[in-house]
């Protein structure tokens, strides 16, 4: 209701709370011609047009990859922010026209001078209903929220950024009152929204080191020829990888249906981990950076999907 209330609204729920869900159901609503933009990370892209599919199943879903006969034959268009420059030129190379456009994670445009904001300042002029969405707060700037206003139309991201910051910067009742003004446009939610939410449950654990990583962690310790900043980050890498004797033992203490995820610092530690749990019999997904974003995907997929597949292993 509130992305459809306005021809351009920001959504600032707390992380978890459904954004793109809300977001693809709104735009789903919009009546009119053309097709809809998904503007995101490009490593969110897949997701996406998941997403989309569950609430649209027999639109067409295009991730763009530069083709413009896909690009033209869309109902739905997930792009990503490095694709913003010729958007224009393929618009009207195609004659495509969006009804929507949706702005995920849309701190990526709080920059004024970057390019990325130039075009969506441009792409936005383009399209009558602008959606942005973010969870990260958005009164820590003043100077960021008026490229956001600007972005989406807002009447007071129209005045100049320097009177902007002089009416609205500066105070805590200047920050109030912009609060106020946006209070319409902006909606933002945290967890306690969703009263069935269970808790968070924290707890520290301690443990010597096994006997050949603590002769490790001494001999890195110990050489002189590092400089500090190389020791800190080899010592935490033999720290990450001194925990898989304790992770494999809590996990297999746990019940049949619970899943974990772990999180690691280092590359080497995920890989070093999941040798550890399937020399112990128990399968794992890993999911690092270098990935590519359809290994990325599967790996989520399996498990969110497989009752077998019980740990998840990331950075």
């Amino acid at each position: 209701r509130h992305l459809l209330r306005y021809s351009s609204a920001l959504l600032a729920d707390d992380m978890g709370l459904g954004k793109t869900r809300q977001a693809i159901v709104a735009a789903h609503l919009v009546g009119g011609s053309g097709a809809v933009l998904i503007v995101s990370p490009a490593n969110l892209r897949i997701n996406w047009s998941r997403q989309i599919a569950m609430v649209d199943p027999s639109a067409n879903i295009v991730i763009d990859d530069g083709d413009d006969e896909s690009f033209a034959a869309a109902d739905w268009l997930v792009t990503n922010y490095e694709r913003l420059g010729d958007m224009l030129q393929r618009m009207q190379k195609t004659g495509v026209k969006f009804r929507v456009v949706v702005y995920d994670e849309v701190h990526y445009l709080k920059e004024l001078g970057s390019s990325r904001t130039r075009n969506a300042f441009l792409l936005s002029q383009c399209i009558p209903r602008q959606f942005l969405l973010t969870a990260t707060p958005v009164l820590n700037r003043e100077a960021e929220l008026h490229t956001l206003l600007r972005l989406g139309g807002h009447p007071i991201g129209r005045i100049p950024l320097a009177d902007f910051l002089s009416e609205f910067a500066g105070s805590q009742e200047m920050r109030q009152a912009l609060a106020v003004r946006i209070s319409e446009w902006c909606l933002r939610r945290q967890k306690d929204v969703l009263k069935d939410l269970k808790g968070k449950f924290v707890e520290e654990i301690r443990f010597a080191l096994p006997g050949l990583l603590r002769c490790r962690y001494d001999d890195v310790l110990k050489n002189d020829s590092l400089t500090a900043l190389v020791k800190i980050g080899r010592l935490r890498q033999v720290l990450e990888k001194a925990k898989a004797e304790w992770l494999i033992s809590s996990i297999q203490n746990l019940g049949e249906e619970d899943k974990s995820i772990i999180f690691c610092e280092f590359a080497d530690s995920v890989k070093y981990l999941a040798e550890e749990f399937k020399a112990a019999g128990i399968d794992v997904v890993t999911f690092v950076g270098a990935d590519s974003m359809g290994k990325k995907q599967r790996a989520v997929d399996r498990f969110m999907t497989d009752p077998a597949m019980r740990v998840f292993i990331g950075t």
